[in-house]
């Protein structure tokens, strides 16, 4: 028995086939006596036509922004649970960088069900993963590194429902890369010769830590 039509193509529930009456009969008349199954009860199926959403995509390691690391992590955030992602799922802006290293973040338990009742499909999925992305020319760039979810993805919950855009409905978030070192230039209004102390200016190319005067010398 096929049963479509109707609100299917758009249901999330349990569908289920009950017999409401005994009318059934075999060809000498006998009438069904019960409308209660005596062997396998297969007569649920669990719907699922809801398209997985991309929650976020936030910095993992490091979590800072500005950065000169050269290799970088973000975690991918969805709204259910995916059995499998690639790196063909991803692009990289701002950098010839390439996915190295997926790895699931969160355990998708309780585990996703589709399918009916008797056979049901179970899907141990993450509802989140963590991309690692290195190469390229990641150790040589200055600016803006970010990753998104690529045009042509195949990204799918457990029954086969694609991913409903490549914008998350939350935070985007990108590294600062700076791997330019600072450089210094020392300068003084003193005319020489100078017979005593005088004062000289330390200049630096970029915002430093960890300079004192211990690291001048005469």
């Amino acid at each position: 028995m096929t049963a479509s039509g109707g609100d299917l193509g758009g249901l999330d529930a349990n569908v289920t086939l009950v017999l409401t009456a005994l009318a059934a009969a075999d060809p000498t008349g006998n009438l069904l006596a019960s409308t209660t199954p005596t062997g396998a009860n297969e007569h649920t199926f669990s719907l699922d036509n809801t398209a997985p959403t991309l929650t976020s995509v936030l910095r993992q390691t490091p979590s800072v922004e500005l950065t000169n690391a050269d290799s970088l992590v973000w975690r991918v955030s969805f709204s259910e649970a995916i059995p499998n992602v690639t790196a063909a799922d991803f692009s990289i802006t701002g950098s010839t960088a390439g996915v190295t290293q997926i790895s699931a973040a969160t355990a998708g338990f309780p585990p996703s069900v589709a399918g009916n009742t008797g056979n049901p499909v179970l899907a141990v999925a993450s509802n989140a993963y963590d991309i690692t992305v290195s190469g390229g020319d990641l150790a040589s760039v200055d600016g803006s590194v970010g990753l998104a979810i690529a045009a042509g993805n195949t990204i799918a919950d457990a029954v086969g429902n694609t991913l409903s855009g490549t914008t998350p409905t939350g935070s985007a978030q990108t590294y600062t890369l700076d791997n330019t070192a600072p450089t210094v230039t020392i300068s003084t209004t003193a005319s020489a010769p100078v017979a005593g102390p005088f004062a000289i200016t330390v200049t630096f190319s970029e915002d430093v830590t960890g300079f004192d005067a211990g690291d001048l010398s005469a």
